[in-house]
């Protein structure tokens, strides 16, 4: 990667690492969508970068609330997430032949419905949900990890719908995103995409989503949450929609 394009990367590293410490969620869904839709670098590179990147963080913040993540709702979202992971990264291999726009599409979507979502607070159900309906939850994150390396959004969305402790739910979702991403990395390694390329980007990448967590974390509380959300929305909805309004949608003239 030429240096002008790593540091555009990184800026963008620092922008998805803010809103992840916004939205608990987001930084591997905005990484690759910012990189796709200023065609900085492949979805195959970035998603790779992201699955590293979300592994090494993960570790570092379940290092003192892992006694806290839920088995009984982690285990049926890991049964339907995991297999789904795999489909998600051959299907990412497939469209990445001659297929590209469509990925773009998917994903474009894929970032205005997390938008979406941020102006729409869950509403936390009386009784936990039905394993079933984990594993339901897990297939669909399943396959946005394995096409983006962005399982988040419907996991999260879920997870804060269960009547559970806030740090109950975030170390459970720690903990899913932390298996998500090393398997993810693993299927990456033997299809031959853990280039030397890829783990230094994640090496430089990893410093700066931990600075820009531990400074948006210092400011947060003295900002107004609605005034954070519509701007995170807003961010997110012009994203999504620079990702479906693309050249290729158009009919080439003669």
């Amino acid at each position: 990667m030429e240096l002008d394009t790593l540091v555009i990367f990184l800026l963008i590293v620092a922008i998805a690492a803010a809103i992840q410490t916004i939205t608990g969620f987001a930084l591997g869904l905005v990484l690759v969508a910012m990189t796709t839709a200023v065609d900085l670098v492949e979805i195959r590179y970035s998603a790779a970068v992201i699955a590293l990147i979300s592994m090494s963080h993960t570790v570092l913040a379940l290092r003192r609330s892992y006694r806290q993540v839920q088995l009984e709702i982690l285990r049926p979202l890991l049964i339907g997430l995991l297999p789904s992971l795999l489909a998600g990264y051959l299907l990412l291999e497939f469209l990445s032949q001659d297929s590209d726009i469509i990925l773009r599409y998917i994903l474009g979507a894929m970032v205005i419905v997390a938008g979406s979502m941020m102006m729409a607070r869950p509403m936390v159900s009386a009784v936990q949900s039905k394993s079933w309906v984990s594993l339901l939850v897990g297939l669909l994150g399943g396959i946005f990890g394995g096409l983006y390396s962005a399982a988040g959004a419907p996991i999260a969305y879920y997870m804060y719908r269960q009547p559970l402790t806030i740090i109950s739910i975030r170390a459970t979702l720690l903990a899913i995103f932390f298996v998500s991403t090393g398997v993810r990395t693993v299927i990456s390694g033997v299809a031959g995409h853990l280039t030397l390329a890829v783990l230094g980007t994640a090496v430089l990448s990893l410093p700066v989503v931990i600075i820009t967590t531990l400074i948006v974390e210092r400011f947060l509380p003295s900002i107004p949450d609605r005034s954070i959300r519509i701007l995170v929305f807003v961010l997110l909805i012009l994203i999504g929609l620079s990702l479906l309004v693309h050249p290729d949608f158009y009919p080439k003239g003669p």
